[in-house]
């Protein structure tokens, strides 16, 4: 008779990737496609001129793809006033050509994804700081009011703290943690 073997191990799901899904590529291709058939002229401006927002997709290696979202936000934001010059101008090859061969359209695609490089790089940081100024002033009034409570209760309810630690604390061989 053989001995029970022990349960076999079940091994961890292998980490998705942190691109996008098969099915949200194929979206994007399908309407890619039907721009270009549909409207050539602007397929050719949205193409050149969303290039630093697929770069920046391409580089983005976070889950949640932030950086990349907020390029190609502000990235788009640069395109559209040369995409409503097309529109209104006639939505032509030769005006997107032109549109395409001027710096100042240029200028404002490039820089705006450069602006929204600029606020995915520094927001996060800004907002970190701002949250541990925040965290630091709780603490304080928490130990304020932590300080009034064994002014008014006694060292009892100084969160069970033993008398050894209450007596060193009271006689400055032991800093407050929260102090300063």
């Amino acid at each position: 008779m053989r001995a029970p073997q022990p349960a076999a191990r079940r091994r961890p799901p292998p980490p998705r990737p942190s691109g996008p899904s098969g099915w949200t590529l194929l979206m994007i291709f399908l309407i890619a496609v039907l721009v270009a058939v549909a409207a050539f002229p602007t397929f050719v401006v949205l193409a050149a001129g969303l290039v630093p927002a697929a770069v920046a997709s391409m580089i983005d290696e976070t889950p949640e793809r932030d950086f990349a979202a907020c390029v190609l936000a502000a990235n788009f934001c640069g395109v559209l006033p040369s995409l409503a010059d097309l529109w209104w101008q006639g939505n032509t090859l030769v005006r997107a050509l032109a549109i395409l061969s001027d710096p100042f359209s240029w200028l404002a695609m490039v820089g705006s994804a450069a602006l929204g490089w600029g606020l995915a790089l520094a927001i996060p940081p800004l907002i970190a700081g701002l949250l541990a100024v925040v965290a630091e002033q709780k603490v304080r009034r928490l130990k304020a009011y932590q300080r009034r409570l064994v002014e008014e209760w006694g060292e009892a309810v100084a969160g069970g703290a033993g008398d050894e630690v209450m007596a060193a604390r009271a006689a400055g061989r032991i800093a407050d943690a929260g102090a300063g």
